[in-house]
């Protein structure tokens, strides 16, 4: 079993390179036939994302031919496109100030030429950089500005990404009434999109919601939302075969029954409880192990061995932990 795993882990990286590396050799040659000037920063401006997290020094190359070409040529797009993505770049290596001084270029040229939705990706990437560095009143303030931009000109998906930064940004400072309201307007947005059969469009997105949702419940105390929306998470998680995320929600989950049972007044209902808790890590435990993510196991034997000392099983519950440890 470990041997397929494995197995599949490399012909599905082989698999990955190879259209990394198609899309490269598809632009390299596009890029060889190109006769305008525009076009061919744009070629630039995508073999940037090609390279961006694997050759840097490719993908620094890539912009400041993009950047000599623009000068050259004043193509005003193509020098906001560009200086998106030198903000990027900075990101990449937590250089925040190069990266906000970078969007504000791209926000000046994207207001001279009125390209509304280039202003509202301006001001979502300032907003994330304000965000990283703990500046929460200015992701703000930057997060709002790009939410009612997009509403503005009917991007529902964009809309539906500034309630999650907004929310996300709520959480960070622990306003989690005001996380709940954002995160769930996303969530809306997000199930609106729907295939032909009725199913949601993208159920990973649906299901992330669910999952930031039920984790502001939880942070209130609210344990029965926190449990829906927990639940509701998983259950999409499961039709899609995202195991990652499956095990992260019988962890969850497995959180909610523990706080629940700690807080029980009653014997009976309380272990209970505490059995659903640790029937909910174990299985997230079975998950972890099927991915071989050690990082993920120890957390799940941490909590195994936490949830049994409370229950004074010490030997059982010493065995978890120090496998945690391990």
């Amino acid at each position: 079993k470990k041997y397929f795993y494995i197995l599949f882990c490399l012909c599905l990286s082989s698999i990955i390179g190879h259209s990394q590396n198609s899309a490269i050799d598809s632009l390299q040659n596009f890029l060889k036939t190109a006769q305008h000037d525009t076009i061919i920063v744009n070629v630039l401006n995508d073999l940037f994302l090609e390279y961006e997290f694997d050759d840097q020094n490719k993908a620094g190359d890539c912009l400041s031919k993009a950047l000599t070409i623009c000068k050259k040529t004043n193509y005003k797009k193509g020098f906001a496109t560009t200086y998106i993505h030198l903000g990027h770049f900075a990101q990449d290596k937590n250089n925040y100030q190069d990266a906000l001084s970078m969007y504000f270029k791209a926000l000046e040229i994207y207001n001279f030429i009125g390209d509304q939705p280039g202003i509202a990706k301006a001001y979502n990437n300032i907003g994330i950089v304000h965000k990283n560095i703990g500046n929460y009143p200015e992701a703000l303030k930057y997060y709002f500005s790009s939410l009612k931009l997009k509403e503005k000109i009917g991007d529902k998906s964009g809309a539906a990404n500034s309630y999650n930064n907004i929310g996300n940004v709520y959480d960070a400072q622990g306003n989690y009434s005001e996380a709940i309201k954002n995160h769930i307007a996303c969530l809306k947005i997000k199930q609106s999109f729907k295939l032909s059969n009725g199913e949601y469009a993208d159920k990973y997105s649906v299901a992330t919601s669910y999952n930031n949702i039920g984790n502001a419940f939880f942070a209130l105390g609210n344990y029965a939302e926190a449990l829906n929306n927990h639940s509701s998470s998983l259950k999409l998680k499961e039709q899609i075969n995202d195991k990652y995320g499956i095990g992260q929600s019988y962890n969850n989950i497995g959180a909610v029954y523990q706080l629940q049972a700690e807080r029980e007044k009653n014997i009976e209902l309380s272990n209970e409880k505490y059995k659903l808790a640790l029937n909910n890590y174990y299985a997230s435990l079975r998950i972890d192990e099927e991915l071989e993510d050690i990082a993920s196991v120890a957390t799940s034997c941490n909590n195994i061995g936490s949830l049994l000392i409370k229950q004074k099983k010490y030997i059982e519950a010493n065995e978890y932990l120090q496998r945690a440890k391990n």
